[in-house]
């Protein structure tokens, strides 16, 4: 990541033209898109007559479901709702809400698998000066 560049690839001009002048392509990218997150990143690939579920990044999906819109300017977005195995239920998320062991666990596992660095960043007053160029790519 350290050479990206925001400035390869097209501007917001170039990519609204070339989903309103090829929108089967723009759809099948999509689908390409989608297909990789779900294998990648939760496990799931789907055949022409079934589905499998391995581990992911949440551990093992036991459903899915997703709905695909598109936006005003005809890009597709996703809506996907996942239901994990073995996970507790409503209720038992409500009790172990109200223990201070579980607000311990929960602390100790963001602390091991949440981590950012961005030098410069530290303020919320830093982050809003960020200047946002609507015109490049992966602004």
């Amino acid at each position: 990541m350290d050479k990206f560049s925001a400035f390869v690839g097209p501007d917001k001009d170039k990519r609204a033209k070339n989903i309103a002048e090829d929108p089967y392509a723009t759809a099948k990218f999509f689908h390409f898109l989608i297909k990789t997150v779900l294998e990648t990143l939760f496990g799931i690939k789907v055949t022409p007559y079934q589905i499998h579920s391995g581990k992911g990044i949440y551990g093992h999906v036991a459903a899915y479901f997703g709905a695909v819109e598109s936006q005003g300017h005809g890009s597709l977005h996703l809506h996907l709702i996942l239901w994990l195995k073995n996970v507790p239920t409503g209720d038992e998320i409500l009790e172990l809400l109200k223990s201070e062991e579980f607000h311990e666990h929960v602390k100790a596992f963001l602390c091991a698998n949440v981590h950012a660095c961005a030098a410069g960043l530290e303020t919320a007053k830093a982050v809003k000066k960020i200047p946002n160029d609507v015109n490049v790519a992966y602004s």
